[in-house]
């Protein structure tokens, strides 16, 4: 295997963390928007990986990677009280909107990065 493809998977297990769904259960348990920090922390990292290695693709598949995985978890660990507590949306809308936001900041930057490349 190349140190391209080992980086390649490396990026998508990060990518597989439910980071929305993390912040999103820190918000519910224990009040704290903390874990949304930590989301955003994680995912600037991971975007900064795949730029600084040129493996744009893997922004796209794993942000693909990541909402299926926390629309996995919230399915799976959602209470009644998820239900009020991100009025007036749904928890899984919040997820949604939360990943869209995200893939899309990300997307500027390996856009913005693609074209520095392309101009070299």
């Amino acid at each position: 295997m190349t140190n391209k493809w080992i980086i390649s998977i490396l990026l998508l297990i990060g990518y597989s963390i439910p980071f929305a769904f993390l912040a999103m259960i820190g918000d519910v348990l224990w009040w704290n928007m903390w874990f949304y920090l930590v989301m955003i922390i994680g995912f600037a990292l991971l975007c900064f990986g795949a730029i600084k290695t040129k493996q744009y693709a893997m922004v796209f598949l794993g942000n693909i990677i990541s909402c299926i995985s926390s629309y996995l978890c919230i399915q799976q660990f959602q209470t009644e009280k998820w239900s009020w507590y991100f009025k007036p949306l749904t928890a899984n809308m919040l997820m949604l909107v939360i990943s869209v936001i995200v893939t899309l900041l990300q997307v500027m930057f390996v856009f913005q990065a693609y074209k520095k490349y392309r101009a070299k």
